[in-house]
């Protein structure tokens, strides 16, 4: 009776914890930081980014990358991935900026 009633309450706390991470969409800072130092050089900056978990310590992104000269899109995502192992699935969306003024993503 109350052991099991400990057990079960023990069980429950623990994976309303764990679970609670994936179904509330937990914010990744610490993963978007690297993600961004991975992208960000002179000429390219992150202009929007999205990651979200795919599963247990999986994730996956979307990153808007503004610059002059854009590489390719398999260059930044092999950067990503070599910093972040956890991000099994990256898509890398271009724009290059064409204005000559100091650089800003907001305003290319």
């Amino acid at each position: 009776g109350i052991i099991g009633a400990i057990l079960v309450t023990r069980w429950s706390w623990h994976l309303l914890k764990d679970t609670s991470k994936v179904l509330l969409d937990e914010q990744h800072q610490d993963l978007e930081k690297t993600v961004i130092q991975a992208v960000e050089n002179n000429d390219a900056k992150v202009g929007d980014l999205h990651v979200w978990s795919i599963g247990p310590n999986i994730h996956a992104a979307i990153v808007s990358v503004v610059s002059h000269q854009p590489e390719s899109p398999s260059v930044y995502k092999d950067r990503i991935q070599a910093q972040c192992r956890s991000l099994v699935h990256v898509t890398v969306e271009l724009h290059q900026c064409t204005e000559h003024h100091a650089f800003a993503p907001e305003t290319c």
